[in-house]
């Protein structure tokens, strides 16, 4: 899926994409589309305190960010990529599950993060509640 990226710099360059159509397909392709975003900037972002790459799953928002961070998930490295939904219609709790899951089924086909030494975690309550992917 080809998702039209916008690039907002500030401390960071946030590159952000916006999904309207929401079905399964749409849903599990944008995901897909936003890690391989991510993956694109691991040479820029990966230091030598680069210890995760996180998947945050913001239930209200319907958005997901994935940023590469240190040890302690306090010190993100210049790239994030975000992708909202407008429609997400499925129950809020249920669908921090489903989207973690939509995660997990792609990570392991996602040859851009297997070479790296990064550890995926996720979380959709806080960077202190991740849980590894």
């Amino acid at each position: 899926m080809i998702l039209n990226w916008n690039l907002q710099k500030d401390q960071h360059s946030i590159h952000t994409a916006h999904v309207e159509a929401c079905d399964d397909v749409t849903i599990k392709n944008a995901i897909e589309a936003t890690i391989e975003k991510a993956v694109s900037h691991i040479g820029d972002n990966v230091k030598d305190e680069s210890r995760y790459i996180i998947f945050e799953w913001n239930v209200e928002a319907a958005s997901l960010t994935i940023a590469i961070t240190d040890d302690t998930k306090t010190q993100d490295a210049h790239h994030i990529v975000v992708c909202a939904f407008s429609d997400f219609k499925i129950d809020a709790q249920e669908s921090a599950v489903y989207v973690r899951e939509l995660i997990m089924d792609y990570l392991p086909v996602c040859s851009g993060l297997m070479k790296s030494s990064l550890v995926a975690v996720y979380h959709s309550e806080g960077r202190n509640r991740t849980s590894l992917l």
